[in-house]
This record gives C-alpha cells, structure tokens and sequence, in this order.
C-alpha cells in the first residue's frame, strides 16, 4: 500500500532526526533502547493514521445513512464510535510527537470523510449508472479494507 507524501515526509523527518540523535554519540544500550522506542512510536503513529483515516470514512457512511434514512444507521454509529475509541487510544502524546503530527492525523481524517462522503452520494445521487457503479464500488472496498484493520 502505498502512503501518501505528508506521511512519507513525516517519516523522513523522524528517520533524519533519529540519524541526528545517533551522530551525537550515544552508548550501545542507549541506541538499542532508542531504536525500539522509534520502532514502537513509528508504528503507532502509522496505526493511528489508519484509524484516523478508517474514523473518517465511518463518520461519511454514517452521514450518509441518516441522510438517506438507512435503519443500519444505529449499527453503524456503534462502529464508528468503536473505532473513535481505537483512534483515541492510537493518538496519545508520544514522547517526541509534535503538534505537527497530531494535525496530519486530522487532516487525514477530514480528507477522508470528504472523499468517501463524496464516493458515497456519487453513488448513490448520480444520474450515470456506470459511474455510480464504480464509486460505489470504490466506497465499499475502502470500507472493507478498515473493516479488515478493525478485525484482524
């Protein structure tokens, strides 16, 4: 899966800072110790990511069924809140996080509440069958794929 710039960026400026850290001069242990930190701390932030970006896509689909009445709609703002809760627990400060970080995660989220919220009413309100189709297919495998996140 390929990740988009901002995340890209964000993980070159993380890999240049810990290079940074290393040229001063730490002890074995302490690399060691540094390394799985930057591990653990790169993988959450990467998790909360995709929980940012799945919460997003949530909140368009439940947007959507109360906009066109779907009785699911109550299903669905239990799951949204359950990966609301996913997301919150991703999200909090990591030693070194900036502020920077937090905002890409909810740039993330908003751009993917449009995107899917857009995918979903293309689907559902568009006059060209064909193209309905395929946004309505593109809506529903990126919901699988955070369906999948959520349930591995």
């Amino acid at each position: 899966m390929t990740r988009s710039p901002l995340i890209r960026l964000l993980y070159a400026r993380i890999c240049a800072l810990f290079c940074l850290w290393l040229a001063a001069g730490p002890g074995a242990a302490e690399t060691q110790d540094l390394a799985e930190t930057h591990e653990v701390s790169r993988g959450q932030m990467l998790l909360a990511a995709d929980y940012a970006v799945c919460l997003g896509r949530l909140t368009a689909l439940l947007q959507h069924s109360w906009l066109i009445q779907d009785p699911l709609a109550d299903a669905l703002e239990l799951r949204r809140d359950w990966v609301r809760a996913l997301y919150d627990a991703t999200r909090l400060p990591l030693p070194g996080e900036t502020q920077a970080g937090r905002e890409l995660n909810m740039m993330l989220r908003i751009r993917a509440k449009r995107d899917q919220l857009a995918l979903l009413e293309t689907g559902s309100f568009n006059d060209d069958a064909r193209r309905a189709r395929l946004a309505e297919t593109t809506a529903m495998n990126q919901l699988f794929t955070c369906h999948r996140m959520i349930n591995r």
